[in-house]
């Protein structure tokens, strides 16, 4: 849903397509550096919204890893990926 979206602090896009045919990160960052990426539906979908508000940044925070444990998507179970 797109007014979940809208308003996250972080979002990631994941794709290309569903099933066999996603599983790769395509964009990570803010609303709305997502509706900037031309190959992400997300961000295609969130284009179209007029009313994105500009997230706020907290200056001199670094970015963190996301961290799976044991995935079960695309890749060999039991590992751990970044």
């Amino acid at each position: 849903h797109l007014d979940v979206i809208k308003t996250a602090d972080w979002v990631i896009g994941l794709g290309p397509e569903g099933g066999e045919g996603g599983g790769m990160i395509l964009v990570e960052g803010t609303p709305e550096e997502v509706a900037a990426c031309p190959w992400s539906y997300t961000g295609l979908a969130l284009k179209e919204q007029t009313d994105l508000v500009p997230a706020k940044t907290v200056k001199g925070k670094k970015k963190q890893a996301l961290i799976l444990n044991n995935p079960h998507l695309r890749w060999q179970s039991g590992t751990t990926k970044r």
